[in-house]
């Protein structure tokens, strides 16, 4: 009788080994696929900071063009009688004769 348990033995105690192995095997993998979605989740967050950020230089970008363009039409009527006019408008708040002024003094 003890030696039919031996074999029987041997053969349980290698099913329990081979399910011990899959097991253990099969939490490596999943520690490597949660390791893997925290890694994208992390360089997905850094991308969308670098998103938003370049989102904000283009508007700076954008408005830098704006001030250019303005300074660019000021230049070219530097010299000029309207040139002459929107600064004795703007600095000394002169008038024309047939001009409504609007606000409170």
């Amino acid at each position: 009788m003890n030696e039919r348990a031996k074999p029987c033995l041997r053969r349980t105690s290698r099913s329990l080994l081979w399910r011990i192995k899959n097991f253990l095997l099969f939490l490596a993998f999943i520690t490597i696929i949660v390791a893997f979605a925290i890694i994208i989740r992390r360089q997905y967050d850094s991308f969308i900071i670098v998103e938003r950020q370049i989102a904000e230089v283009r508007e700076q970008i954008d408005e830098q063009n704006l001030i250019t363009q303005q300074l660019r039409y000021e230049q070219s009527l530097f010299g000029t009688a309207e040139w002459y006019e929107q600064v004795a408008r703007r600095r000394l708040g002169l008038v024309r004769r047939n001009d409504v002024i609007f606000g409170t003094r």
